[in-house]
């Protein structure tokens, strides 16, 4: 798998740009606030890098607190009223960045310090939630109007033919081996979690 690189912002006016695009529209997106002097900065830059990597629902910014001025107009960093380095900040795009009086409409979590467990923790419960999400999607309704095989099944068994009993039960066989599998799918998110931790 190739790696992306993670998008540098120097600017106040290109972060609102980026924000602000149809296609990030209600998507997560973490700004890291670093810079090249900074020791824990750079101690989380490649751990920052794997969670780029590990989450493509969510957009990953790298601010350098040194070169975040490039338009001249106001510091990214005083805008989100950064002091401590590092600091990432988790917020949701609702369009354009509003005024930094309203900042907590589209910010979701600000986290001072090098220790990234409560960033990988957020990540790895969204990633949960959109796979919860999609699934749900491809689930039966079973309180909904009955579907085509069951149809079938009904007017097979209404004729006294079992055949269409026994397809019932293969889709309920297919419904716990989903069960399973998505369970799995948990259980190796919560590895991957702890791997990230260590």
């Amino acid at each position: 798998m190739e790696e992306k690189s993670i998008t540098q912002i120097k600017s106040l006016s290109k972060l609102d740009k980026i924000i602000g695009h149809e296609k990030i529209f209600g998507k997560i997106c973490i700004l890291k606030f670093g810079a090249t002097w900074c020791v824990p900065c750079q101690k989380i830059k490649e751990r920052f890098k794997k969670l780029d990597n590990e989450f493509d629902d969510i957009i990953f910014l790298e601010i350098d607190v040194d070169d975040d001025d490039e338009d001249k107009t106001i510091r990214i960093s005083d805008y989100f009223g950064v002091n401590i380095l590092p600091t990432i900040i988790i917020l949701q795009s609702h369009g354009n960045l509003p005024s930094a009086n309203e900042l907590d409409k589209i910010v979701i979590k600000k986290h001072e310090g090098s220790d990234l467990s409560p960033i990988i923790g957020f990540c790895m419960n969204l990633k949960t939630k959109i796979n919860n999400i999609e699934g749900n999607k491809k689930m039966v309704n079973r309180f909904g109007p009955p579907d085509e095989n069951m149809k079938r099944g009904l007017e097979k068994l209404s004729m006294g033919n079992s055949e269409g009993y026994n397809l019932n039960l293969e889709n309920e066989i297919e419904k716990n081996n989903n069960y399973a599998n998505h369970t799995n799918h948990e259980n190796q998110d919560l590895k991957k979690y702890r791997e990230f931790r260590l």
